[in-house]
C-alpha cells in the first residue's frame, strides 16, 4: 500500500527516474519484487537506475555506505530499511551530499513509521499508516477484537443450535468437506 502511494506522487509530479535504496532487513526481498511488478506491469516508462543494497553493518565507518550513495546517479531514491539503519544511511548521506534539496528520498516500510526529525533528509517522503503509531500491543488488541467480534456475531447468528463443533473439524481427515453458510454463498 505504501508503495502504491508513492508511485503515484512519482507519476503526479513525473519522476519516473529512480533507484531503489535497501539493506537486508526484513521482507526486502518483497520489496523489491513489489517495485518489479509496479514498474514492469506499467504503462508509464519507469527508469530504475539501479539497486543500491548496503550493509551497514560491516561498515562501522560508513565509508563503503557513502561511496555506493555517491556513485548512485538517480536524484529520486525508495529507501527500504530499519529505523537504526535508517539514521545510519542518512548520515552517510549527508556526509556524501546525498540529503540536500536535489536529492528526494522516499522512507517505505514499518520499521520507519517512528523516524525522529534529526538527521533526516531535506526532501524525505513517508507514507504512515496512522495505525502504526499505536505500539504493537494496541494493534494485536485490535487485531484480536475484530476476530472476536466476528466470532460472536457468527455464534449470535447460529448459536450452538447445530453443535459446538459445527464450524469445526479435523482437517486431516478425508471426509473433510467445505461448509457452506446458509443463504450466503450460492
Amino acid at each position: 500500500m505504501q508503495l502504491d502511494v508513492i508511485f503515484e506522487v512519482l507519476e503526479e509530479f513525473d519522476w519516473t527516474s529512480f533507484s531503489v535504496v535497501a539493506t537486508r532487513h526484513h521482507g526486502y526481498e518483497d520489496f523489491l519484487a513489489m517495485v518489479e511488478s509496479l514498474t514492469d506491469g506499467s504503462f508509464i516508462g519507469w527508469e530504475k537506475k539501479g539497486v543500491v543494497m548496503l550493509n551497514v553493518t560491516d561498515d562501522p565507518g560508513g565509508t563503503r555506505t557513502r561511496r555506493l550513495l555517491k556513485e548512485n546517479e538517480a536524484q529520486v531514491r525508495l529507501l527500504y530499511c530499519s529505523q537504526e539503519e535508517a539514521a545510519l544511511i542518512f548520515k552517510a548521506a549527508w556526509a556524501s551530499g546525498q540529503a540536500g534539496h536535489s536529492h528526494m528520498w522516499f522512507a517505505v516500510g514499518p520499521a520507519l513509521s517512528g523516524l525522529g526529525l534529526e538527521g533526516l533528509p531535506k526532501a524525505l517522503f513517508a507514507v504512515r499508516p496512522q495505525g502504526w503509531r499505536d505500539e504493537p500491543r494496541r494493534r494485536i488488541a485490535k487485531g484480536v477484537s475484530v476476530l472476536t467480534h466476528g466470532a460472536m456475531a457468527l455464534r449470535k447468528e447460529y448459536g450452538w443450535a447445530r453443535g459446538p463443533h459445527y464450524f469445526a473439524g479435523n482437517c486431516q481427515t478425508d471426509g473433510n468437506q467445505t461448509q457452506r453458510v446458509p443463504d450466503r454463498i450460492r
